[in-house]
């Protein structure tokens, strides 16, 4: 770190090439220089589409969970319902579609809970947090082709202590997500 208190700058990008086309990503290579000591780097970079994620709230006060397989850490996982936005949906029409899909679920109240970056170090997405409350069953699930899906449903109260030892999400984004929920949730309370 600096002792002139001198604020960093935003790296020059030498060189640019395309990767192979892979199915949720396009990869970039980057050679950039760090504007610091000049120093030249070579960046991998993923583009893809923005993200929704989910914190659906049934009648019961249940939240919805999907448990599936993660392909990065070989294993199941137990996520909030999520998908990537389509060429020419909102946000909101996304975070729908992914919840009617994913769990067969449909209407309540929706909230937009704010955004996140997925992992900005080297992908270029978003992902943007919804709450729906008041969720209720009226169609069976119909997921995506690629996707292996189980529904569990979990009180309210175990999701909103994002810091206890059993707490059920382990993904990253998911945890943003209630995080802002519960920061929702906490003023909504109090008014």
């Amino acid at each position: 770190m600096s002792e002139k208190n001198d604020s960093p700058k935003s790296w020059k990008t030498i060189d640019s090439t395309r990767g192979p086309e892979l199915p949720l990503f396009q990869v970039e290579l980057r050679l950039v220089e760090n504007p610091r000591n000049r120093e030249k780097l070579s960046a991998l970079v993923l583009h893809a589409k923005d993200t929704v994620n989910i914190l659906a709230v049934d009648n019961n006060n249940h939240v919805l969970l999907v448990r599936q397989f993660r392909f990065g850490i070989d294993d199941l996982l137990l996520e909030l319902p999520a998908g990537f936005i389509d060429n020419g949906e909102t946000e909101l029409q996304a975070a729908q579609r992914e919840l009617v899909e994913e769990t067969g679920y449909t209407g309540g109240s929706w909230k937009s809970l704010g955004v996140s970056f997925i992992n900005p170090s080297y992908v270029t997405n978003r992902c943007y947090h919804f709450l729906a409350m008041g969720v209720e069953f009226t169609e069976a699930p119909n997921p995506d082709l690629t996707e292996d899906l189980e529904l569990i449903r979990i009180p309210l109260k175990e999701m909103l202590d994002p810091v206890s030892l059993n707490y059920p999400i382990a993904d990253a984004i998911g945890r943003a997500a209630v995080l802002h929920a519960i920061s929702h949730l906490s003023r909504s309370t109090q008014q």
